[in-house]
């Protein structure tokens, strides 16, 4: 298993989705530079990182999350190498399980660099103390976590369909989307992964309304993402190359 997640890092490193995801990572804190050079000192460090984190949660995530996921997934069958994979003794299952994990510490990596880019901040003089930090590290880990469950609905769709890469990134943008638009639908903002991530999150920066208790929500969150999971195990064993 530790050759196999090696073995996809490799082809990761050498792929241009890799810089894409890189690259992504500057976005929000490069734009909050340039908006906040007026007033800096207007921010507590808490603020001045959960403004940069909402727009990611809501809908930049999503989209670059769910994209560069379902490049790991597909990249085989992108580039029509997937039947000589699998001449390979290699069980599908662990394969896709190497590729989830990948898929995750990826993920987690690149929330926690977009973390240390706001440190750019500190340039403006926004205040920071060692405790401060050490919080807005475990709330961007936690929103990376959270991301990672609300991609692998994508996923489980970029697996079955099969149909490129391209469809995969419109994937990711309507199911980003719809949850944008869903925010402001009380039932559906309770039930919807992305939403329910914001609603975990405790960001403040506009207001959502939820039909049910938060005990649904994080239950529709556990059978969406269970599903996901058995459904991307169930397509990768199934399916002929």
């Amino acid at each position: 298993m530790v050759k196999m997640i090696l073995a996809e890092f490799k082809k990761l490193k050498g792929s241009s989705m890799l810089w894409i995801g890189i690259g992504s990572c500057f976005i929000l804190p490069v734009m909050a530079l340039g908006i906040n050079l007026s007033n800096p000192n207007s921010f507590t460090w808490a603020a001045y990182v959960q403004q940069n984190l909402w727009p990611q949660i809501i809908l930049l995530w999503p989209c670059i999350f769910g994209t560069f996921g379902s490049y790991i997934f597909c990249r085989e069958r992108i580039e029509n190498t997937y039947k000589n994979l699998l001449v390979i003794p290699v069980g599908r299952i662990r394969l896709t399980v190497a590729k989830m994990l990948v898929m995750f510490a990826s993920i987690m990596a690149m929330a926690v660099f977009t973390y240390l880019l706001n440190l750019s901040g500190v340039m403006l003089g926004v205040a920071l103390t060692f405790a401060e930090f050490i919080e807005g590290l475990r709330v961007y880990a936690l929103a990376g976590l959270l991301m990672f469950v609300c991609t692998l609905p994508i996923m489980l769709v970029s697996i079955i369909v099969r149909k490129g890469f391209l469809l995969s990134i419109c994937i990711s943008i309507l199911y980003a989307l719809g949850s944008f638009l869903a925010s402001w639908v009380a039932p559906l903002a309770s039930l919807l992964p992305i939403d329910i991530a914001w609603r975990i999150m405790d960001l403040h920066q506009f207001k959502m309304s939820y039909s049910f208790p938060m005990s649904v929500s994080l239950i529709s969150l556990a059978v969406i993402s269970f599903i996901s999971l058995a459904g991307i195990l169930y397509a990768a064993k199934s399916q002929e190359a």
